[in-house]
């Protein structure tokens, strides 16, 4: 993971954190070093690389490892002993044994022929690019047929997820455009093709809303209008498919991993789509489930579901499709960055502090309209300037924008219709300039020079280290409440619906819920890596 050093955390894909988030742990050789699913989301590629690494500092440094792992063939290759927990007791088995009798083989996978219906997706020239200075796909060219299943493979940061969201209509094309039954969908929202495609995401607590498993099955169908006897029936099947009936009164967000993922294919399952979207399904299942997947891919597949599953595991990918699609640097998926930064990344983290204090200082101390909007537009050529695409900032200044209203009609029922229209005028200026400024700086400004910057001041390195965690923060947090309402839309949910407070627990409570684990995640992390509060 070399060429990643200088790449933010934020813009990796899944995989590439899991090896950065290894990589950091080994760093410090700890005498005991305890792996939780490390090979999830990783490509083989990787998964060998990492596990090689593992094992040189098993036998140079006498590290203990526990490793934590559902393939069965890992633990067979770099285990010297292997315990199986079951029912809650642990016992030693042979895990060569265990892995003839029991993982699942290509022939209890195989498919049906080739669809040879009509094109039901198709992709032109289809380019994408983060930030303006990085390119993930480059003139992709594909054509998925009804009632085809193809697997999508590739390494890490390949672009995987990037084109599956671009289908979605969760991103919009740099260049290029995406199809749907000869349909131009580019520009589409996902809750408009919702009730069209049906999207598992990659990480499962960004797809659960509801407080009771059956009811966030219900969830997605209730959004997309199908008849609630049809939905209860079609829910009762799936729970009973994925073998979850006896958790359908549980509250899904305290499930295991595995059991989460097959909550989250169930719900999605149960709108009845044209086609499907899994992005790594199998992450997080034991062998058991993943043949239980498998069969469930092919009884899909033969009545006439369009599937499209992203994978790192190969053996899966020729089991249950009829093509496989590999994402590759050099031919349609490559990796371009841009010859030089943006001035005002290359600006000193201190002057642009200075400059944010002191634009917010001269907001406060100006009452004139036509100076704050010449502020307000200095900010907008510098977010220009600093080559951040406004489709970073546009979802969450409309959030913004919808309380403007609300507000201005309070001031001017309380001070008339002249001062309270003053008023108003003046506060969303200020406003817009203390919003737009701390965006700017936390898009253009590298964390680490920031802390080196305050450092430089004489500061605890706690505070510099603090100051820079939170300033990691707000764009993991800004993430994470944009997958969470990905995740809505694609289940029908409708953006306009958030006028009405009602509707605003089902996007809260994961949004809460994801940031206390993400803090709490953090905490652990530093913990075990040695971080003291003083």
């Amino acid at each position: 993971i070399e060429h990643l050093r200088d790449r933010r955390i934020d813009t990796l894909s899944m995989g590439e954190k899991q090896r950065v988030a290894v990589a950091s742990v080994l760093s410090m050789r700890p005498k005991v070093l305890i792996l939780d699913e490390p090979t999830a989301y990783v490509d083989p590629q990787g998964c060998e690389a990492l596990l090689e690494s593992v094992r040189e500092l098993n036998e140079k440094f006498k590290i203990a490892v526990i490793l934590v792992e559902h393939d069965l063939q890992l633990l067979a290759r770099y285990a010297r002993r292997t315990y199986k927990l079951e029912d809650g007791r642990l016992h030693e088995v042979d895990v060569r044994v265990e892995t003839a009798e029991k993982q699942p083989s290509t022939a209890d996978f195989s498919g049906s022929s080739p669809a040879s219906g009509k094109p039901l997706i198709k992709v032109e020239n289809l380019s994408f690019a983060y930030q303006g200075d990085l390119f993930v796909l480059k003139d992709v060219n594909l054509e998925i047929r009804q009632g085809e299943c193809v697997a999508i493979v590739g390494h890490n940061g390949s672009g995987k997820t990037t084109l599956a969201k671009l289908i979605m209509g969760l991103l919009q094309p740099t260049e290029g455009r995406v199809y749907l039954r000869s349909r131009e969908i580019s520009g589409t929202k996902p809750e408009e093709l919702a009730h069209l495609i049906g999207y598992i995401f990659q990480n499962p607590d960004h797809q659960i809303f509801a407080g009771k498993v059956y009811d966030e099955c219900l969830y997605g169908p209730r959004n997309i209008g199908i008849p609630e006897s049809r939905a209860r029936k079609t829910v009762a099947s799936l729970l009973s498919q994925l073998h979850i009936s006896h958790l359908e009164d549980r509250e899904p967000i305290n499930l295991s991993y595995g059991e989460k993922r097959r909550v989250n294919i169930a719900s999605v399952l149960a709108m009845e789509t044209e086609a499907i979207i899994l992005d790594e399904p199998t992450c997080g299942l034991d062998h058991v489930n993943i043949r239980r997947l498998g069969e469930l891919i092919k009884r899909l597949n033969r009545q006439g579901k369009t599937v499209i599953v992203i994978t790192h595991d190969l053996d899966f990918a020729r089991a249950v499709s009829h093509r496989i699609i590999k994402l590759e640097q050099g031919k349609i998926v490559e990796h371009v960055r841009a010859k030089s930064s943006s001035p005002l990344v290359r600006l000193d983290p201190l002057l642009k502090l200075f400059i944010s204090l002191l634009l917010i200082l001269t907001s406060f101390a100006v009452k004139r309209v036509e100076i704050l909007a010449c502020i307000n537009l200095l900010l907008l050529l510098a977010f220009r300037l600093g080559r951040v695409p406004f489709n970073k900032i546009m979802p969450v200044w409309k959030r913004f924008l919808l309380g403007y209203p609300a507000m201005v009609l309070i001031l001017v029922l309380s001070q008339g219709v002249g001062e309270g229209l003053f008023n108003s005028l003046v506060f969303i200026l200020r406003f817009q300039i203390i919003f737009l400024f701390n965006l700017l700086f936390v898009y253009t400004t590298d964390t680490r020079k920031l802390t080196r910057a305050l450092m430089r001041l004489k500061l605890p390195y706690f505070i510099c280290f603090m100051f820079s965690t939170i300033m990691r923060m707000i764009p993991l947090l800004s993430e994470e409440a944009r997958r969470v309402l990905d995740a809505q839309r694609c289940r029908g949910f409708r953006v306009k619906r958030l006028i009405y407070p009602r509707n605003w627990l089902p996007l809260v409570l994961p949004m809460l819920v994801a940031t206390m684990q993400r803090a709490e995640q953090m905490a652990i992390s530093m913990k075990v890596r040695g971080f003291k509060m003083s």
